[in-house]
């Protein structure tokens, strides 16, 4: 019943996939409600799927696939938002669908050697839920930035017609890239702050890597946002500074467990 239901999530997210795209070639900035629900009924379809995967009768499984599934879910949630709110990041979802069906396909298929933890505390969870969510906006951000970066070049080309038809100007979407990066910020920095706070070994526990990323990522932002104030950062600068923090958040997540669960098992 669950590989049954992660099908059907699967099938959800693909249709979702195919009518983004459709809008977005015809320049059309409004979703519909077609779209809306195959996303909502994707999300939930999602939801049941992965639940017992990560919350088993062994305890919580935070294996380096259903992590990533959790990942693509909490993405999902926050690309609902954009769709609900008609933010400028939508069409780019378009992209993000299919690798949310390859995550949940591959959380399906595959498992690896981690043993599930029994003991997990408040304020760790707390940790682990506010790292989900920091990692989720700061992808839509690396989205956001995408798209920014697509709208200059256009703009430069002095282009009137494709995506820059169903954009917002230059101006408003910095204005939303920052405040999504501000929002991701603060909610990294206090998972971080507990991180701290409850981990108790971090070479024990193999979290050194994951630690040494998250905060070489949170510095990265940390530098990006006061340039932004200090200096009036924007454009590409912005840009390559977003991705570059999402791209060590990510080795930060996934490298490690990458590493000891599926290459050395």
């Amino acid at each position: 019943m669950n590989t049954l239901i992660g099908v059907a999530a699967i099938a959800c997210y693909l249709l979702a996939s195919f009518r983004l795209v459709s809008l977005v070639r015809n320049s059309s900035s409004t979703t519909g409600p077609t779209l809306l629900l195959l996303v909502g009924v994707a999300l939930a379809l999602h939801t049941v799927a992965l639940y017992p995967m990560v919350v088993t009768d062994q305890g919580f499984n935070f294996s380096f696939f259903r992590v990533a599934s959790l990942v693509f879910l909490v993405i999902g949630f926050l690309g609902l938002l954009t769709l609900l709110t008609r933010h400028p990041a939508h069409s780019l979802l378009a992209l993000w669908f299919p690798l949310a069906a390859l995550a949940i396909a591959s959380s399906l298929l595959f498992a690896t050697g981690y043993t599930p933890r029994h003991d997990l505390a408040t304020g760790m969870a707390t940790h682990i839920a506010l790292s989900l969510l920091s990692l989720g906006l700061m992808t839509l951000a690396a989205l956001q930035s995408v798209l920014l970066l697509a709208q200059m070049r256009q703009l430069k080309e002095r282009r009137t017609s494709g995506i820059i038809e169903i954009l917002p100007p230059l101006q408003t979407m910095e204005w939303l890239l920052f405040r999504i990066l501000w929002a991701g910020f603060l909610c990294l920095s206090v998972a971080l702050l507990l991180g701290g706070l409850y981990v108790e070994d971090l070479f024990a526990q193999h979290l050194a890597h994951k630690t040494a990323f998250s905060i070489a990522a949170w510095c990265v932002y940390a530098v990006l946002l006061w340039g932004s104030y200090q200096f009036g950062w924007r454009g590409r600068t912005a840009v390559k500074w977003t991705i570059t923090g999402l791209s060590l958040l990510t080795l930060g997540f996934f490298g490690s467990k990458f590493v000891l669960e599926i290459i050395l098992n």
